[in-house]
C-alpha cells in the first residue's frame, strides 16, 4: 500500500492547521477590517454628489417629512435609514463625519457579526477565510465612509443570516419574523434575502416533516409580506416609479433582459461573476489582461467548488444563497430592482461564503503539496484585495471633492466675484457654499453650468453659459467630477477672452480665477 511519505504529510499540529483553528488569526482580520473602515471614516475629504443630495434631504426636512417619498436630488433610501441620519445629525451636527457615522458603525459591526456566525455554523477555517473576504473588499471599505445607505444593507442582511440558520424553533422563527418586519423598512433588497430565508426554511421544514416549523414560517412569511406592502405603498412605490431613476440604471446595463437568446441569457452568468469585483473587490477592473483571467478563472473555479461543498454541508445556506440570488435576479428582469454597483453590496455576505467553503476546507491541509496549493489559490484570489487596500492607506483613493476648492474661494472671496460652477461642480458647489462658515453669492454672480451630452455641441453649449459672466473683473471657475476635456475645453474658451490670474490644484478639483474683461 503506497503512502505519502513522511517529509511530505502535514501533521496535525502544522502551522496551517494551527492557524487557521486559531481564533487569533480570525480576530486579527477582523481588526485590521476595522482600522482599514476607520483610516477612510477619519479621511478629510467632501461628500460626494449623491451623498450632499441625499444630505440636504436629512437637513432640511423634519422627521414627519422624511416618512415622505424625498423630493430633492432625485434620491432613494429606506424610511429606516433617513430617520437613523436624521437622530444623528438631530444629536451630533451637521457635520459630514456625523452623516458617515452609521454607515461606519454599520461596516464595522457587520465584520465581528460575520466572523462569529460562520465559525458557528461551519468552523474556524471557513470563518476566516470569510472574513478575510469581508474585511479587505474595497466596495464595503469604500461605503464606510458615504453617506448613504449601503453599509447597512450588509449589516441587516448578515443579521438575518445569523438568525435563520439557528431558526429551529417557534421561538426562534418568532424573532426572525419580528426582526424582518422592521429591517424591510431599514433596506430596499432585504427583501431577497428575507424571500430567499422564508422559503428555504419552509421547504426545509416540509420536508422533515416538522409541519409545525412550516406553520410557523408561513406566518413568518405573511408577517414579512404585510410590512413590505405597508413600505411599498407609502414610500418605495413613488422611487419605483421614478422616470429618472429607471432611466440612469438603465444606462448602467443594470436590469436583466428577459431570456429570449443566447445573449441575453449570457447577461446573467457575467453578471454573478461581476459579483466577484463588486461587492467583493477580487476582480482588477481590466478584465482584458491576462492576470485579470487569472483570477478570474481560479476565483469562479474555487466558487463553484464551494457551492459543491456548502450542497454537501448545509442545505439550508445553499437554498438561502441561490433563493435570494434568484429572487433578486429576477425583480431586475422585471424592471423593478437594478442590480448591478453598490446596489449589489447586500449580496456580499452570500457570495463570500462558497469561497470560504472552498479555501477552509480541511482537504487542503492534509499534505504539504495541497498547502502549497491551497497558498496558490490564496496568494491570487488575495493579490488585487491587498494591493488595493495597501494602495489606498498609502495614497488615499480621491474621485471627486468640491470642498477644498469653494473653502479655497471663501477664503479668497471678494466683494463683487462671480462663481461659474461647472456641471459636474453644482450640486457639491451650492451644499459647500452653504456650509459654514456660507458664502451668500447674489443670484446674478453664481451660474451654474450646463450638461450637454451632444459632443458636437457641447462647446457652443459651454461658450453661451460663459457669456453669464463676460466682462466681470473676477470670475472663480470651479471643476470635480468633470470629464478632462471639459476642462480643457472652458479653459480653452476662457483664455481666449481673458486671463487666468490663479490656478489652485486639489485633490479632485481645481480653482481657476480670471478676469473677463
Amino acid at each position: 500500500m503506497s503512502t505519502v511519505p513522511d517529509s511530505q504529510k502535514t501533521p496535525r499540529d502544522s502551522w496551517l492547521q494551527k492557524a487557521l483553528a486559531s481564533p487569533v488569526l480570525g480576530w486579527t482580520i477582523v481588526l485590521i477590517g476595522a482600522l482599514l473602515r476607520l483610516r477612510r471614516y477619519l479621511e478629510d475629504r467632501g461628500l460626494m454628489h449623491d451623498d450632499a443630495l441625499l444630505a440636504n434631504n436629512i437637513f432640511s426636512k423634519s422627521f414627519a417629512k422624511l416618512l415622505q417619498p424625498l423630493d430633492t436630488g432625485d434620491q432613494a433610501a429606506p424610511v429606516g435609514f433617513l430617520i437613523l441620519q436624521k437622530c444623528a445629525v438631530v444629536l451630533l451636527g451637521h457635520d459630514e463625519h456625523v452623516l458617515r457615522l452609521i454607515p461606519f458603525l454599520a461596516a464595522a459591526i457587520v465584520l465581528p457579526l460575520f466572523f462569529l456566525t460562520i465559525r458557528r455554523i461551519a468552523g474556524n477555517s471557513t470563518a476566516v477565510m470569510a472574513i478575510a473576504i469581508m474585511a479587505l473588499a474595497e466596495p464595503l471599505v469604500r461605503y464606510c465612509a458615504e453617506a448613504k445607505q449601503y453599509s447597512t444593507d450588509v449589516l441587516w442582511a448578515t443579521l438575518v443570516l445569523a438568525l435563520a440558520m439557528t431558526a429551529e424553533s417557534v421561538s426562534a422563527i418568532a424573532i426572525l419574523a419580528i426582526v424582518g418586519a422592521i429591517l424591510l423598512w431599514f433596506s430596499h433588497p432585504l427583501l431577497f434575502v428575507l424571500g430567499g430565508i422564508g422559503l428555504t426554511l419552509f421547504i426545509t421544514h416540509l420536508h422533515l416533516g416538522k409541519y409545525k416549523l412550516a406553520r410557523a414560517d408561513a406566518v413568518m412569511g405573511i408577517i414579512w409580506l404585510a410590512s413590505f406592502a405597508a413600505n411599498y405603498l407609502l414610500i418605495t412605490r413613488y422611487y419605483v416609479a421614478s422616470d429618472s431613476l429607471h432611466q440612469y440604471w438603465v444606462n448602467q446595463d443594470a436590469f436583466g433582459p428577459l431570456p429570449q437568446s443566447l445573449h441575453s441569457l449570457l447577461w446573467y452568468p457575467k453578471t454573478i461573476i461581476g459579483l466577484f469585483n463588486y461587492p467583493l473587490g477580487i476582480l482588477p477592473s481590466h478584465h482584458s489582461q491576462m492576470a485579470a483571467r487569472v483570477i478570474a478563472s481560479v476565483t469562479v473555479g474555487m466558487f463553484i467548488l464551494g457551492l459543491g461543498i456548502i450542497w454537501s454541508q448545509s442545505r439550508r445556506m445553499m437554498g438561502i444563497l441561490i433563493w435570494t440570488i434568484a429572487l433578486a435576479l429576477a425583480a431586475s428582469a422585471l424592471q423593478r430592482y437594478p442590480f448591478a454597483e453598490r446596489l449589489t453590496l447586500f449580496c456580499a455576505p452570500l457570495i463570500a461564503l462558497p469561497l470560504a467553503f472552498a479555501m477552509g476546507n480541511e482537504w487542503w491541509q492534509r499534505n504539504l503539496g495541497r498547502a502549497s496549493c491551497w497558498l496558490a489559490i490564496c496568494a491570487i484570489i488575495f493579490l488585487y484585495p491587498l494591493y488595493i487596500q495597501a494602495k489606498y492607506v498609502i495614497h488615499p483613493e480621491v474621485r471627486y471633492d468640491a470642498k477644498p476648492a469653494i473653502h479655497y474661494v471663501k477664503d479668497h472671496w471678494q466683494p463683487g466675484d462671480s462663481i461659474y460652477l461647472h456641471w459636474g461642480s453644482d450640486v457639491l458647489g451650492h451644499y459647500y457654499l452653504r456650509a459654514d462658515p456660507a458664502l451668500s453669492v447674489p443670484s446674478n454672480q453664481l451660474i451654474t453650468g450646463t450638461y450637454e451630452k451632444n459632443l458636437d455641441v457641447r462647446e457652443k453649449t459651454y461658450a453661451g453659459d460663459l457669456l453669464q459672466v463676460q466682462g466681470r473683473a473676477r470670475v472663480w471657475v470651479i471643476f470635480s467630477m468633470d470629464p478632462v476635456k471639459d476642462r480643457q475645453m472652458i479653459e480653452h474658451i476662457l483664455d481666449q477672452r481673458g486671463k487666468r490670474l490663479v490656478h489652485e490644484r486639489f485633490n479632485g478639483c481645481t480653482a481657476d480665477l480670471y478676469d473677463l474683461r
